[in-house]
């Protein structure tokens, strides 16, 4: 019961209160692009004749509108509650019935929608409308580092772990060469990288530390006193990403979340650095409302992180090294539970 108690105790601690509101407003513009990006080309990913006049003529666009609306409600930090749900149902609709293509990043809205919903009504930065405009009544607030570990694990590092057993399944990565080999293709890259590819030692060492980075996060996650250096590593990971690939919204989606990890004496300093000091004022945690969303959060933990081992039972290497009984059994599982895991 010590042990436990000392585990709540630790996820029950103030995350970064300033890290949260930059979060938000970062993660919701990436959002907000998202969809403005699905509307701009709604004729070529919905439409039967690509390039017809654009006109709001149809319930998809309507839809996509409302989710706009609902995102730039977000960025502002209004009427959270409801933005957030519309937001996570619209996500559903249009990112979570793809069963015959998988964007890069659906799995990582998907999870971050879901637990937006469950953010404080109100955080740093976020505009205070008046009473009679259905403004929020309370005081700013941040969620605990529970929270925060929580949104990490089931937005970057389960999406992290299938990655991991691509690349330990694949001679490239390896051998420190995953990057290089996308990286070098005109059609994989829109970065021109040849002097930092000509480097072998970056490239390997790149590569190697983007491995070893991936599968350490969902083990020091946990650990406040890891928070700094993963968040150092996977900003400037994401970055990167964003750099060289044409996956800007992938990249700058996880590098939103490292913003969060940032502790708050981080932010404060840099506020005061460039004279907004008088603008780092640190929300506190609401004590009831954390106690009462611990329980349940831990539950939401668990019953993902047996889905998520169930369902990572489907990548071939995992496969090919375990005994054909288990395999049967995963199958067998995975086809009960998600439908679009049939084999």
């Amino acid at each position: 019961m010590l042990l436990l108690s000392r585990i709540k105790q630790h996820f029950m601690a103030p995350g970064s209160g300033l890290g949260l509101g930059i979060f938000r407003i970062v993660y919701s513009l990436v959002m907000l692009a998202e969809v403005l990006e699905l509307l701009y080309f709604h004729d070529l990913i919905y439409g039967a004749v690509p390039g017809d006049t654009w006109h709001v003529d149809n319930h998809f666009q309507v839809l996509l509108l409302v989710w706009a609306g609902a995102v730039c409600a977000m960025v502002l930090g209004l009427w959270m509650r409801p933005a957030t749900i519309i937001n996570y149902v619209l996500t559903v609709v249009f990112m979570g019935t793809f069963s015959t293509f998988s964007y890069h990043v659906d799995y990582f809205f998907l999870g971050v929608n879901f637990l937006l919903i469950f953010i404080p009504a109100r955080t740093a930065f976020s505009v205070k409308l008046p009473e009679k405009w259905g403004g929020d009544r309370g005081p700013a607030q941040t969620a605990t580092w529970g929270y925060v570990a929580l949104i990490g694990m089931i937005g970057v590092a389960f999406v992290y772990t299938d990655s991991v057993f691509t690349k330990l399944d694949s001679p490239m990565w390896r051998d420190g060469l995953g990057m290089f080999t996308p990286a070098a293709l005109p059609i994989a890259s829109w970065t021109n990288l040849d002097f930092v590819l000509d480097q072998e030692w970056l490239v390997r060492g790149t590569g190697w530390a983007v491995l070893i980075f991936e599968i350490l996060l969902i083990f020091l996650l946990p650990f406040q006193c890891c928070r700094v250096p993963l968040a150092f590593f996977g900003f400037l990971f994401h970055i990167g990403i964003c750099i060289a690939f044409p996956i800007p919204w992938f990249g700058l989606a996880v590098a939103s979340y490292y913003l969060m990890l940032f502790p708050d004496w981080v932010w404060i300093k840099l506020f005061r650095l460039v004279g907004l000091g008088r603008f780092a004022e640190v929300p506190p945690v609401n004590e009831g409302r954390a106690q009462k969303m611990w329980r349940w959060g831990w539950m939401f933990f668990c019953v993902s992180f047996v889905l998520q081992v169930i369902l990572s039972s489907i990548h071939p290497g995992v496969r090919r090294v375990l005994p054909d009984g288990v395999n049967q059994w995963f199958a067998g599982t995975r086809a009960t539970i998600h439908p679009w895991t049939r084999e």
